[in-house]
């Protein structure tokens, strides 16, 4: 038998189960209101790593997995970071698991709570209990149900023993987990975090243009549940996703143009290709500060120091940023464009493009093909003179090959779709350190010349000449590596990889 024993009452045994508990001679401390909070990432980090965060209160916070650990905290309030924890076991096993991601309320679990126990003759505690009574979740009754939690004592396992047994036979449901636990389920409700990546149902028969609708209708449920993280500026993972789910809905439509034909679709293209740029700079920022650390990691302490005005400029200009992109977001006009874009993809449709009633496999599986064959046409195009513009594009080419893949992964086998991923995941991996470095170098000759007019020292001047460089070299790398990569790519292994995909939908 485990050291906790855990039991729901509901009203139908209450009497009963009280009767228990006081013919084993239980005592209870004076009921106080208690409120439980379970805090993890957005897409729910911490329950992928099996853990549970616990706010009790605002002033304990327990964390649950292979065991429990407690902390005080010094502030009476909600961590939203996990440095904002004491330090400890606790605060290293967070960090660990959400690694730069804010924390946010899950859900909240109250009650009046009290602490009970049967006292032996000398004194000592012989079982130990707590008590929820009257359980709300987020401010909703949940039944009227209790929760008791019995805790054995080492020493005196056989009176703990007992008292279960009467609890049981009075009518107590033995449960798994606590208050929390049971009442999650009793709500059909999940700690699993929102998942962002695609995983629409899709059946290889189904008409195309009902396809992309569900598709995209998954896309814009991705973009309602990031804007107010967003807006509010919570973490750089929201607009991170918030972005890919742009590009994705962008790409879609854009594939998608003998299929879905209306112009509500090309209103919403341009809706969203007004946000994606709006949230453009605020995105490279967030890059530029994230990966901080490793641009600065072989530099010397003193050119680290010396760079400080740099950072602090990157810090200042992304939060101005942020708070631009909020202002858009939470306009009148760009809450229309989700809107009314939801609204569309919701209502029933008799219009459909030319290939609009074409079998879903049939289409994608042309459309793959097809962003294939483009794709290795402009590679083939590019020489170590052409600009960087052209290299650009073409990684735009494999993002909206990877997008077609992704969007419509439920249609394919996952083995050869992983295999094929893996080819050009490496292609495209050269091809965003390269526009990364190009962006970087670009941006940071714009702050040396702000940094100048600002008054700035020369040794910070002069780090800032070491950074450049050590970004140009790194573009040069990449550009260089580019023709290696290219060829790997374009083999007729490749073309096998991408075939089996197809085949495995049809």
């Amino acid at each position: 038998m485990a050291d906790v024993s855990v039991f729901a009452i509901d009203r139908s045994v209450r009497v009963r189960t009280t009767a228990a508990l006081r013919t084993a001679g239980v005592t209870w401390d004076d009921a106080d209101h208690r409120t439980l909070t379970d805090v993890d990432t957005f897409d729910g980090r911490l329950a992928a790593s099996g853990l549970r965060l616990t706010i009790v209160d605002g002033r304990r916070a327990d964390l649950r997995g292979r065991g429990t650990i407690s902390e005080a905290l010094v502030a009476e309030a909600l961590p939203t970071r996990a440095e904002q924890l004491p330090f400890g076991a606790l605060r290293s096993a967070v960090t660990a698991a959400v690694g730069h991601r804010s924390l946010v309320p899950q859900l909240s679990v109250a009650g009046r709570h009290r602490f009970g126990r049967v006292i032996g003759a000398d004194g000592a505690p012989l079982v130990q209990l707590e008590r929820t009574a009257s359980v709300r979740m987020d401010h909703l009754k949940a039944d009227s149900v209790d929760v008791l939690e019995v805790h054995l004592v080492r020493g005196s396992r056989r009176v703990g023993r007992a008292l279960i047994a009467e609890l049981e036979a009075a009518g107590a449901q033995p449960i798994d987990g606590d208050v929390v636990d049971y009442v999650v389920r009793k709500a059909g409700r999940t700690l699993g975090g929102f998942d962002a990546s695609p995983r629409t149902a899709l059946e290889p028969g189904m008409a195309s243009d009902e396809g992309f609708r569900l598709v995209l209708a998954d896309l814009a449920t991705v973009l309602a549940a990031m804007w107010s993280g967003v807006a509010d500026d919570v973490d750089a993972q929201f607009l991170h996703d918030f972005r890919v789910a742009l590009r994705r809905t962008r790409s879609i439509v854009t594939a998608g143009r003998s299929v879905l034909a209306a112009p509500e679709v090309e209103a919403a293209r341009t809706g969203l290709g007004h946000l994606a740029s709006s949230s453009s700079a605020a995105r490279d920022l967030d890059v530029y500060l994230q990966r901080w650390p490793r641009y600065t990691a072989d530099l010397t302490p003193e050119t680290v120091a010396d760079l400080e005005p740099l950072r602090l400029l990157l810090r200042d200009r992304a939060v101005a940023e942020h708070a631009e992109l909020g202002k858009v977001l939470r306009s009148p006009e760009s809450l229309a464009v989700l809107a009314d874009w939801q609204r569309w993809l919701a209502a029933p449709h008799t219009r459909s493009g030319d290939s609009g009633h074409a079998p879903l496999d049939a289409t994608v599986a042309q459309l793959i093909l097809r962003s294939h064959r483009v794709l290795i046409e402009r590679g083939r195009l590019i020489t170590p003179e052409s600009p960087a513009e052209q290299v650009h594009d073409l990684r735009k080419d494999t993002k909206r090959l990877r997008y077609l893949l992704e969007c419509f992964g439920t249609l394919f086998a996952a083995a050869p779709r992983r295999r094929y991923v893996k080819r050009l995941k490496v292609l495209q991996d050269n091809l965003g350190a390269h526009q990364d470095a190009e962006v970087h170098v670009t941006q940071l000759t714009g702050f040396a010349d702000e940094l100048y007019t600002g008054g700035a020292g020369a040794s910070t001047l002069l780090a800032l000449g070491r950074l450049t460089e050590r970004m140009d070299q790194a573009r040069r790398a990449a550009r260089w590596e580019f023709a290696q990569r290219f060829a790997e790519y374009d083999t007729a292994a490749t073309t096998r990889a991408l075939n089996d995909v197809v085949d495995s939908i049809r």
